[in-house]
């Protein structure tokens, strides 16, 4: 059985435009749908910015509907959209890293829903004051956290910051909306509305639950914040459109992203290359580097007997200080310069090469691979050595049937019984 996790989180943003009641056809122009023009005018021109470089947003499908009940039938139609976000520079090591960890090659069900961040939004004409805006149930009215969003006066990152999308510093020709310089502006702008943002996170990892829920809030935090400061800052290029202008914006859109030659390029890797010698270790160059190479990589040495494994990890069977070999007489590793003396004797080399675009999480990423790899690396070969009355003396036929059973086996238990295995260190 997987783990699985469940976040609600509610984003209030007040914002100064009049928003369109329910019952407005989405045809027609004027004060009724002005927030509809400039949000979607807005998630235009951010998908555009943020497209390039092998990351950013393709679009599948964006189509109106209707006769479909929310909310408790409060609303019946809407617009309806399914994007792909080729994210890369915006997520994290861990996300990407568990992400695009191989499971795939055995698991016919990996795309299925094993991670889903969904995102109801429902723009009010009131300032931020509905207690159960999404209609939730008792239940999830009690799990859900409340965040409100001020464009005006939040912080954003420094990388985020511009001057041409500052609400503090903007005044709208067209409108005479801003700048946003009272503290209490929602307070008393007209027109007013609120947008609630009901953002709902499942998924199933390895009890990565307080990481994921952590990147999650920044996130979305981010990304609300960012986008709300520019449909004010941008009112002047969208007040005025029709949704027939935004309709065909959109397709515009959509056809641009497309049309990027650089979409899918390998925005992030991690190779690692291994190299098996009859020695201890004491090569220095074992994968003939470059001078440059060689000069930027770090060494890190691992005792299967005396490095410390986690808590959880450890297994009395797979202690090496413990094992003795019936069919090889090796063992127990006791002797704390052990890999000095034993014959036979040899070294894994093993080259971990890590690539990766992100906006300034190198020292996140790097921590996370480091002890990652080390924790991997270490388990491993504690238990090729541990194990070794159980191999020793197969033949390569024997190992290749060893393989496709085990793949068969995978395939079936992969999604049952209880969660097995390495875990996080949390």
């Amino acid at each position: 059985m997987y783990l699985m996790y469940h976040d609600l989180l509610q984003y209030q943003i007040g914002q100064l435009y009049s928003v369109a009641e329910a019952s407005k056809n989405e045809t027609g122009g004027g004060e009724g749908v002005e927030y509809q023009i400039g949000q979607l005018y807005s998630v235009a021109e951010a998908s555009k910015n943020e497209t390039g470089g092998g990351e950013g947003v393709e679009v599948l499908k964006n189509e109106p509907f209707d006769n479909y009940p929310l909310l408790g039938g409060k609303f019946t139609k809407g617009q309806y959209t399914k994007k792909i976000y080729h994210l890369a520079s915006k997520v994290p090591a861990l996300v990407k890293f568990l992400a695009g960890f191989p499971r795939e090659l055995y698991n016919p069900d990996y795309m299925k829903q094993n991670f889903c961040i969904t995102i109801e939004t429902m723009h009010s004409p009131d300032r931020g004051t509905q207690e159960n805006a999404h209609q939730l149930s008792p239940e999830k009215l009690k799990a859900r956290e409340v965040m409100y969003l001020d464009i005006a006066n939040d912080t954003v990152l420094t990388k985020d910051y511009k001057a041409g999308e500052d609400p503090t510093r903007m005044k709208s020709e067209k409108t005479g909306r801003g700048p946003l310089t009272d503290k209490n502006w929602r307070e008393t702008v007209e027109p007013v509305m609120c947008a609630y943002k009901l953002v709902t996170v499942e998924f199933r990892w390895f009890g990565f639950q307080t990481k994921v829920e952590s990147f999650i809030q920044k996130t979305e935090r981010r990304i609300f914040l960012n986008f709300h400061r520019q449909v004010f800052c941008w009112i002047d290029r969208w007040h005025g459109l029709t949704m027939n202008d935004i309709r065909n914006i959109e397709e515009e859109t959509k056809r641009e992203l497309d049309e990027n030659p650089d979409y899918m390029k390998q925005n992030f890797c991690i190779t690692i290359e291994t190299m098996h010698s009859p020695d201890r270790g004491t090569q220095e160059n074992a994968h003939q580097l470059s001078p440059e190479k060689l000069k930027a990589r770090e060494v890190m040495y691992l005792d299967i007997a005396n490095d410390t494994v986690l808590t959880k990890d450890y297994k009395a069977d797979e202690d090496p200080t413990r094992m003795k070999s019936e069919k090889t007489g090796r063992g127990p590793l006791t002797d704390k310069n052990w890999r000095e003396t034993v014959e036979p004797v040899m070294c894994a080399y093993k080259l971990v090469t890590v690539e990766f675009r992100w906006f300034g999480f190198q020292t996140k990423v790097e921590s996370f691979i480091q002890k990652t790899e080390r924790r991997i690396f270490l388990n491993f070969h504690r238990q090729v050595f541990c194990w070794i009355d159980r191999w020793h003396g197969l033949t390569m036929n024997d190992i290749r049937n060893i393989e496709e059973q085990t793949r068969r086996e995978l395939d079936e238990q992969r999604n049952q019984g209880a969660v097995r295995g390495t875990q996080n260190e949390d």
